[in-house]
């Protein structure tokens, strides 16, 4: 089988480009938002390089090595993060490199969550990707770009994924296992994100920070400090509150870009308040989110962020 892609018909098209002009990269990197698919494309990209006979710049799906990838199983296409990065596994990867595949002509490594990569593990890497073996192809998937070295970058073909369709994120989580009612609500309520979505399907304590957040929003859309305050306060502890202040800070980025999903608060915010506003309440709710690694009150915390979300709005 051909792993199945959902709302990513140019990244698939470009893919396609690269195959059947015989350029496929030696090193690429997919990059975009947590959950929208990343590691799936990844994983398709992966089938592509190791297909023995693709299909108008497909994997056939058929062949061996496309059915050993779709399924997990192909001991030369490796995932190099296991638990995590360390500097250990990162060497050993490097290390492997220099040996020939098991099953074939090549072998694809596959660099998921680069953000835990730190620049002294990257340029372990470096070497390997700007002098690849012939035999050796490398993937990488990251929310933000800016986290790689710009050496490291310079050697990657970089894609971006487009966000998807509340429809093919809907499509998705059906293929996932979801019933269609449940699924079209979830991709409406989580962003088209079908990670978040089946994430938070599992998730009641996610399901309800959502709810919170979107009720945050429509409070700063009408003004109301008092409800805003009170939403704030339910947030239980202090890991709760920041995940409360995260899922706020898409919800005012969604309402400033003014472009794909938006749920019923964002869409309060883009009707209500001007862009100038919503990009300082952006502004500050990142400021904010930066502060989750310190050990702060919850309750002081709660009131002055309520506090001074309001003052940007006065």
């Amino acid at each position: 089988m051909v792993v199945r892609l959902f709302g990513k018909q140019r990244e698939a098209a470009l893919l396609k480009e690269f195959s059947l002009g015989g350029r496929m990269p030696h090193g690429i990197i997919f990059t975009g938002e947590n959950g929208i698919g990343k590691r799936t494309l990844a994983l398709y990209c992966a089938q592509l390089m190791m297909c023995d006979a693709p299909v108008d710049g497909a994997p056939c799906g058929e062949c061996l090595n496309c059915r050993k990838t779709a399924e997990g199983q192909h001991p030369d296409v490796i995932f190099a993060r296991g638990e995590k990065y360390t500097k250990d596994s990162v060497r050993a990867i490097v290390h492997d490199s220099f040996y020939k595949p098991n099953d074939g002509g090549l072998k694809v490594y596959v660099f998921t969550q680069c953000e835990e990569l730190t620049g002294e593990y990257q340029d372990l890497l470096l070497k390997i990707i700007e002098e690849p073996q012939e035999s050796c192809r490398y993937i990488f998937t990251c929310e933000n770009p800016s986290v790689m070295l710009e050496t490291v970058m310079s050697r990657l073909i970089h894609i971006r994924l487009d966000e998807m369709s509340e429809k093919e994120c809907a499509d998705c989580l059906v293929f996932n296992g979801m019933e269609r009612g449940e699924a079209e609500d979830a991709a409406s309520r989580y962003g088209a994100n079908p990670g978040r979505a089946l994430a938070a399907s599992g998730d009641e304590k996610l399901k309800r920070l959502s709810e919170i957040s979107d009720g945050i929003a429509k409070a700063l859309a009408h003004k109301d400090e008092y409800e805003a305050l009170v939403l704030f306060s339910s947030a239980g502890d202090r890991k709760e509150l920041f995940e409360l202040i995260e899922l706020l800070y898409d919800t005012v980025c969604r309402a400033l870009i003014r472009t794909g999903y938006m749920n019923e608060g964002a869409a309060a915010l883009a009707e209500k308040l001007p862009a100038d506003k919503l990009y300082l309440l952006s502004e500050k709710l990142s400021e904010y989110a930066q502060q989750k690694k310190f050990n702060l009150s919850v309750k002081v915390t709660q009131c002055d962020i309520c506090s001074e979300l309001f003052s940007i709005l006065a």
